[in-house]
């Protein structure tokens, strides 16, 4: 079965993609926002997305999840038990707490950033995101140093 890819963003996120994403067709998403800034920045970076319905969730993935109010957001899982999913963009101290499973729409199963294309099971991203998760609350610390 021959592979297709639409190209889209966040802003532009149609119940059309959404099927094609349930019809295991990959979306490459624009990146808009700056939650996960240093790694995806905004009008530079893409991600790849795929169906996530098999999917088995684990630390330091990135979902497309709806929030209760509607919005579409990528954010790293930081957390999980039974109860759900702890989320919190790379480039924030808030984390989401307990988002189901049934609010994940999809998982980032690449991206390209500056203009490179990267796996996330590649060693180099690996060793990223655990350090980045391991020093989150020291984030939390050099931000509300610098907010005073």
């Amino acid at each position: 079965m021959d592979k297709k890819t639409v190209y889209t963003s966040l802003d532009n996120l149609s119940p059309i993609f959404l099927t094609m994403l349930s019809k295991k067709v990959d979306i490459l998403l624009g990146i808009t926002g700056t939650s996960m800034l240093p790694m995806l920045k905004p009008g530079r970076d893409q991600v790849e997305l795929t169906n996530c319905r098999q999917w088995k969730f684990g630390i330091g993935d990135i979902p497309l999840y709806r929030r209760t109010n509607g919005q579409y957001v990528l954010h790293r899982i930081v957390r999980m038990d039974r109860s759900g999913y702890d989320l919190c963009g790379d480039h924030q101290i808030r984390v989401e707490k307990e988002v189901p499973r049934w609010n994940m729409l999809a998982v980032v199963k690449r991206f390209r950033r500056k203009g490179k294309w990267h796996s996330c099971g590649e060693s180099g991203y690996q060793v990223y995101w655990h350090l980045w998760i391991f020093l989150s609350s020291f984030r939390r610390l050099v931000y509300r140093a610098c907010r005073r």
